[in-house]
């Protein structure tokens, strides 16, 4: 254990003077110490009460490699720091150490794979893991789910190819509701798929929509346009028939 701080205290003090190169040697050092360390001592390390297990060799080396992958990223060695945090998460053997940790290093590789790899599906996913991760704090898995609504709000709008107006449309109209439309016609097109509003307009600045129905002297609403209004106002959408003269 004092090696193992001594090493930590090494490697800190390189950080503090912005010697990341000497830095990152210290975290490679601590990960091959803490890969060859005996399977016996670290059922023995992993067997102590947490607050006890965090003054083990174990938990002080797996707490230097966390940092070697902080140094990677200031290296824009994305690609490096995500498997270091992989090996830290992904490692069965060190899940008992450093779990206070476990939720920053999620939320660091999904970032990691996300902003600097573009593998957002590969984000989301990591995501998931950590939000099913026993050791993860309530706090930090608000963290990942907080991301989680972050990248995917962002790549709705990115994957389809939007003009302005569809774009103004998708900012005014309530997710919820937009969604219970789409939800309908996939499951019940042959009875939804027609009686649909004539008009669908947008507010950009009051951010509201509305759905029109439009009719002439003696025309009366159909029993589908009546069933489309009425699912238009209990999903919140307003919904109008406009009476022309």
């Amino acid at each position: 254990y004092v090696e193992a701080k001594e090493l930590e205290i090494e490697l800190l003090g390189f950080l503090s003077n912005n010697k990341f190169a000497e830095a990152y040697e210290c975290a490679f050092k601590a990960r091959e110490l803490l890969v060859s360390l005996p399977e016996e001592r670290r059922l023995k390390a992993a067997s102590l009460p947490v607050s006890i297990r965090r003054f083990t060799d174990f938990s002080v080396l797996k707490r230097c490699v966390a940092h070697g992958a902080g140094v990677l990223e200031r290296q824009k060695k994305y690609a490096i720091a995500i498997s270091w945090q992989r090996f830290l998460l992904k490692t069965p053997e060190l899940k008992p150490f450093c779990m206070s940790q476990r939720g920053a290093l999620w939320d660091r590789l999904s970032l990691n794979l996300d902003a600097h790899l573009k593998e957002r599906e590969e984000a989301l996913q990591e995501i998931r893991e950590g939000l099913e991760d026993d050791a993860v704090a309530d706090k930090d898995k608000l963290m990942l789910q907080d991301r989680a609504l972050k990248i995917s709000n962002r790549d709705f709008l990115e994957r389809i190819v939007l003009t302005e107006p569809v774009k103004d449309f998708l900012l005014c109209c309530p997710r919820p509701g937009l969604l219970a439309v789409l939800r309908r016609v996939v499951m019940d097109y042959r009875n939804c798929r027609s009686g649909f509003p004539d008009l669908t307009v947008w507010n950009t600045v009051a951010k509201t929509v509305a759905v029109v129905e439009v009719k002439g002297p003696g025309d009366r609403l159909s029993t589908k346009q009546r069933l489309w209004l009425d699912f238009f106002m209990r999903h919140e959408i307003r919904a109008e028939v406009c009476h022309v003269v």
